[in-house]
């Protein structure tokens, strides 16, 4: 037996074994690297589920006609599916109709839920006003159409405390300068209220409001309702209603100091 040829045969042999677990270790790498930095799902199987067929297509052309594509390309989508202070003002206007409440129980039922933010609270101190003719219309509303939170609200029907002055901030801010002792009715308490960052206010009193909410969610806030989670000061949330820009109001329902639209308010105006 030639011993080298022999043993040159084996070298070959593992290193063609070699060669081929290295090639399987190359291509076990290259399935497993992430797409866009996800890794694959484990069982990961693109053909094991479902695709389209032409019986799915024909069936398609039953309940969705393409034809109307273009006129839903040119509908107004904006904001559609999520609420903000228009939207809920529109909602409470249309609550206070379908009650066929008063302007004059209407102002009342404006003015008590800014005053005080939980429904629950409203019903157990509402009867000290019992000896006005307003009182069981507005203490009735209160009971039928208003909740404590929003996963409780039922649209047309119920809508939570809370909402009320975030939809008419402007109005909130009235009602708070007359309501409140003179004493009181400094530049800091008036922001210090969630509705003031709703306000045509200056980037410096929006920051001392924002400062003051912070605390309030960070620090003072801990519980809630049975979804409450507490996660803090949500910046995403005093982003978008910081957004808004309403003018403040006065008695005679015009602006005050007959501010234009997106005029802001500086801290010298507010004295």
């Amino acid at each position: 037996m030639d011993i080298q040829a022999e043993s040159s045969g084996e070298n070959a042999l593992v290193g063609e074994i070699r060669h081929l677990l290295d090639a399987l270790r190359t291509e076990r790498q290259s399935i497993a690297q992430p797409v866009q930095g996800q890794p694959l799902p484990l069982k990961y199987n693109k053909n094991a589920g479902v695709s389209l067929t032409e019986d799915d297509l024909k069936s398609l052309q039953g309940i969705f006609r393409m034809e109307e594509l273009p006129n839903i390309g040119k509908m107004d989508w904006d904001g559609f599916g999520f609420k903000n202070s228009h939207t809920y003002a529109t909602w409470i206007n249309n609550l206070l109709i379908n009650f066929r409440a008063t302007p004059i129980e209407s102002t009342y039922i404006l003015s008590i839920a800014f005053m005080c933010r939980k429904q629950s609270r409203i019903m157990m101190h509402i009867d000290r006003f019992n000896k006005y003719p307003w009182y069981q219309r507005v203490k009735e509303f209160f009971a039928k159409r208003t909740c404590d939170y929003t996963y409780e609200e039922n649209e047309g029907r119920k809508v939570a405390i809370h909402h009320f002055s975030n939809a008419y901030p402007y109005v909130a801010a009235l009602v708070w300068v007359r309501t409140t002792h003179k004493a009181n009715r400094s530049i800091a308490h008036f922001l210090e209220n969630t509705w003031a960052a709703q306000l045509a206010l200056t980037d410096d009193l929006m920051m001392e409001q924002r400062k003051w909410e912070m605390v309030l969610w960070n620090e003072k806030i801990k519980k809630g309702g049975k979804d409450f989670q507490s996660g803090g000061f949500n910046e995403s949330y005093w982003t978008t209603k910081s957004s808004d820009c309403y003018p403040l109001i006065v008695d005679t329902g015009g602006t005050f100091l007959g501010k234009k639209e997106k005029e802001l308010y500086n801290r010298e105006e507010l004295q």
